[in-house]
């Protein structure tokens, strides 16, 4: 079961963002989570902004939340394939098996359209979100000018396959 996150489970939540960055470290992606990032102070912000979701084991997270996403409005290579409202999934991490895959599935069930970024060495993440029907779609710059490969979903592409002159004609 996916949940909001509560208070309570900070310290968990905490622990799982060490647990992603040791993972990704063995995983030979050592850019992409500092040391402090994600920390303490984006979970607290996550968590009273509503946007902070577990599952029940809280071997699990996610920050889902609506779009617009200002790191989002700038593509320096690429283009989205679909400009109609969107939620973002940011900071997921998970320990278990499935786990990642059953955030994801559930923020696909909450919004008919999700945008999500990546670091290019970040090929599990990659390989996920290829299999769930996203689509890679360019590189974005995050806030602090560090490149990261774009995805989109749409529920409107029975396929996950977006045909790029149909969604740019239809958000006209």
């Amino acid at each position: 079961m996916i949940r909001k996150a509560e208070t309570a489970d900070l310290d968990a939540i905490l622990n799982l963002y060490d647990q992603g960055r040791a993972i990704m470290r063995r995983e030979g992606n050592r850019h992409q989570w500092t040391s402090a990032y994600p920390g303490p102070d984006s979970a607290r912000q996550d968590l009273k902004a509503g946007h902070l979701y577990v599952n029940s084991q809280l071997t699990a997270v996610m920050t889902y939340m609506p779009g617009p996403d200002p790191t989002y409005q700038t593509m320096v290579e690429g283009s989205w394939l679909d400009e109609s409202s969107y939620a973002v999934i940011h900071r997921i991490v998970s320990t278990e098996p499935g786990q990642g895959r059953a955030l994801l599935e559930y923020g696909m069930t909450c919004a008919g359209h999700l945008r999500i970024d990546t670091h290019s060495r970040n090929h599990g993440m990659k390989r996920l979100l290829t299999s769930l029907g996203f689509r890679r779609c360019g590189v974005i710059l995050c806030q602090d000018g560090t490149p990261r490969e774009a995805f989109e979903w749409s529920s409107a592409d029975p396929d996950g396959q977006h045909d790029r002159k149909r969604s740019r004609s239809q958000t006209r």
